[in-house]
């Protein structure tokens, strides 16, 4: 029986389209794998990520980590910290490695709360010593913000940091960062030399800061920079001679301490190395 010409026709015109659907359907998949995904993924915010695993499997802060412990107020009610060792570590509410391969560290509600890597050294100065950091951060507390590095020392009489790097402003969407040095380590005693200049921040930027001993003159250099906006801020401070007592003790601090009480602010991190120049 031959098929009429009209049917021969339809059914040569369904396998044309069931032809043209398959490929349009695999070369979706493939701008997909090529570019859709990819696109999508680098669009969305910092703030859409989850645990993977401890920030001590990767390379961009194992070294870091194996010379720091964690303090945090995370799971403490008030200000008191808990310190842990940090191999291996994770705290899916505010220490982890994200799926972005980032380090993640976020500091509870609330003024004088804080979650840090503190480095487990007693540095002089003159010696040749440095911190840096790459990181994305976000959830700035409003006023008086959040510190995000520091050089501070563990001698018994010190109550307050040498050095610290911190983000504050009153505005929602552009504040700064900038340094300050105390100039003693006393804390009824409110002197400080302030840096000259900053750098403007919005939330979500990112920003490389270093922290670096020079090897005379018992100087600190302070280097930041918006990696999103261009500005760089630089600041070298020569150590008063009240803090002499302490010399021997020193060591760096990074992660979120709050100043402002009305965000948890996050750092997360691409890359943390403590190390010498």
């Amino acid at each position: 029986m031959k098929t009429p010409k009209n049917v021969h026709g339809a059914l040569l015109g369904m396998v044309c389209l069931l032809n043209a659907l398959t490929s349009c359907k695999k070369q979706d998949t493939i701008n997909l794998q090529n570019g859709s995904v990819i696109n999508n993924s680098e669009k969305s915010t910092t703030s859409v990520t989850s645990t993977i695993g401890a920030p001590s499997s990767n390379v961009d802060f194992s070294n870091a980590l194996s010379q720091c412990k964690l303090q945090s107020s995370y799971e403490n009610s008030g200000t008191s910290t808990t310190d842990y060792n940090t191999n291996g570590l994770v705290k899916s509410d505010y220490f982890y490695l994200s799926s972005t391969n980032k380090m993640v560290m976020i500091s509870p509600l609330g003024a004088s709360e804080r979650t840090e890597l503190r480095q487990n050294a007693d540095m002089s100065l003159n010696t040749s010593q440095r911190m840096r950091f790459d990181a994305v951060i976000e959830n700035i507390p409003s006023g008086s913000g959040v510190t995000i590095a520091q050089v501070h020392n563990d001698y018994s009489a010190v109550e307050k940091p040498l050095i610290r790097v911190y983000i504050s402003g009153t505005s929602s969407t552009s504040k700064t960062i900038t340094s300050k040095m105390s100039n003693t380590y006393e804390k009824d005693d409110t002197s400080y030399t302030s840096g000259s200049g900053s750098v403007s921040f919005s939330n979500g930027q990112r920003v490389y800061v270093r922290l670096q001993f020079q090897t005379s003159g018992k100087k600190i250099a302070v280097y930041v920079e918006n990696k999103d906006n261009g500005q760089v801020y630089s600041q070298t401070y020569t150590v008063p001679s009240a803090w002499n007592n302490a010399d021997g003790n020193y060591y760096f601090k990074t992660g979120a301490y709050n100043q402002g009480s009305d965000q948890k602010a996050k750092l997360s991190y691409n890359s943390l190395y403590i190390d010498q120049p």
